[in-house]
């Protein structure tokens, strides 16, 4: 919108509040006209109704021009406001400002499996992992003893399956000499 604009709604706004609170003229030769008395109060019914709504735009116009004011008494240019909200892209032509960082974002945010089609982006990363998880544990776990350490071995396509640690329970000076020590 242009300051023009602005300034002449501005104006018409209070060329019309001015005229519409004109004070109703106390002639008693008019007064008797009943058409007159009838245009009277029909002009202040309408005023006092759109007084408030007057005086609501005119302040939201103040709030408007505070709100694009560049800090400087000018106007923050509209085209200027355009370009940092951006536009949707079209074919081969990118979203533009905040609307293509949104996309971008809800991009990457992705979107969760619904029927037969797989989640997209971190939504569907995580899905994956839910999955991976849940794979890992249903690999057997019921027959592995308690009492017992195990390692799980996977292959690259997550199959895998439980290997048992060998555990020293007895503490041996020469054992730690030769295997840690590295004395033979």
């Amino acid at each position: 919108m242009k300051k023009s604009v602005l300034y002449s709604l501005i104006a018409s706004m209070s060329m019309i509040s001015a005229a519409a609170s004109a004070a109703p003229v106390a002639d008693d030769s008019t007064a008797s006209l009943t058409t007159k008395g009838y245009v009277d109060s029909g002009l202040k019914y309408v005023y006092d109704a759109i007084k408030g709504d007057v005086t609501n735009v005119q302040g939201d116009i103040t709030d408007l021009q505070t709100a694009l004011s560049d800090g400087n008494g000018g106007l923050v240019d509209v085209g200027d406001l355009a370009n940092t909200v951006g536009a949707t892209g079209t074919g081969e032509n990118p979203s533009t400002g905040l609307v293509g960082d949104v996309e971008e974002l809800q991009d990457k945010i992705g979107t969760a499996t619904a029927g037969n089609v797989p989640g997209t982006g971190l939504t569907g990363r995580v899905e994956n992992l839910e999955n991976a998880v849940e794979t890992l544990d249903n690999l057997g776990t019921d027959d592995l003893d308690a009492n017992k350490k195990y390692i799980l071995q996977t292959d690259g396509e997550g199959q895998g399956s439980w290997s048992e640690i060998a555990i020293e329970s007895t503490w041996s000076p020469e054992a730690f000499e030769n295997n840690v020590m590295g004395n033979n």
